[in-house]
């Protein structure tokens, strides 16, 4: 589900409503307040509009080739949330870095 926080921003484009995304997820984490982050393609305004067209048209199926985002920065936060959610425990710095990848790879398309 998409935070209200996002969707109050009726101004804003795709790009800039997934980057607010992304910038608010850096935020939970510094404050480490992982039960408010989302990384599911149901937070992702981009997965909204292409996931169901096997993300044919998405900016970042445009630069990858790829569906899913299969090959990007954000499959390094996946790894680490998933093992965060199995194990419980989190390497913070290591969260932001890969956080931090994920937004300049999104700035970047």
């Amino acid at each position: 589900m998409i935070n209200k926080r996002i969707i109050e921003r009726t101004n804003m484009t795709e790009k800039e409503l997934v980057l607010a995304h992304w910038i608010e997820i850096r935020s939970w984490a510094e404050e480490e307040d992982y039960d408010e982050i989302s990384i599911s393609q149901d937070a992702c305004e981009y997965c909204h509009k292409y996931y169901e067209l096997d993300c044919v048209g998405c900016p970042v199926f445009l630069k990858t080739g790829e569906m899913g985002c299969t090959n990007t920065p954000w499959e390094r936060v996946y790894e680490i949330w998933g093992n965060y959610k199995h194990d419980g425990e989190m390497d913070n710095e290591k969260f932001l870095d890969a956080i931090d990848e994920e937004i300049a790879f999104l700035m970047g398309l």
